[in-house]
């Protein structure tokens, strides 16, 4: 099974692209609910990115998760520094903008308010059915609030 996901995340990415390789276990408490966190011992969990455009502290990624752990993208990108937009659980959330300063900080304040939700959408998935016959690829464009948010990567809005 392949999974491809597009997310826009805060920072630029180390490179072009890479992997990540980072266990994740699931801890709750009774303030915070449940969430996932990088762990030893715990599952293990494999993302390979790459970088499709980068400006002003923001960036496109597509993302290709080996495994399907529950938030894995999430977490292995605010592991990395790089938590995707609009996700307050996982560091990317309106908060954020206070990390920026000047022209950046503004920036980061008004992508934090056109994000309605986390920018992180499922691309496409591809499979071979059981039994047999042609593999099986579904593609999902990227819907109109995403687009929003990525004209404001790119300086258009």
């Amino acid at each position: 099974m392949l999974k491809r996901y597009l997310g826009l995340i805060v920072g630029d990415t180390p490179g072009d692209e890479g992997t990540v390789d980072l266990a994740l276990s699931k801890i709750s408490s009774a303030a915070e609910g449940w969430r996932m966190i990088p762990a030893r011992k715990g599952k293990p969990a494999l993302t390979h990115w790459r970088r499709l455009a980068a400006h002003g502290g923001l960036t496109l990624v597509e993302f290709r998760p080996e495994t399907g752990r529950t938030h894995q993208i999430r977490v292995h990108l605010s592991e990395a520094g790089h938590p995707v937009i609009g996700d307050a659980r996982y560091g990317g959330g309106a908060a954020r903008a206070r990390g920026f300063h000047g022209p950046q900080e503004a920036r980061a304040r008004r992508v934090a308010a056109a994000a309605p939700r986390q920018a992180l959408h499922a691309r496409a998935l591809a499979f071979d059915p059981p039994g047999g016959g042609a593999r099986v690829e579904v593609v999902s464009p990227l819907p109109a609030d995403l687009v929003r948010l990525r004209d404001v990567l790119a300086g258009e809005s």
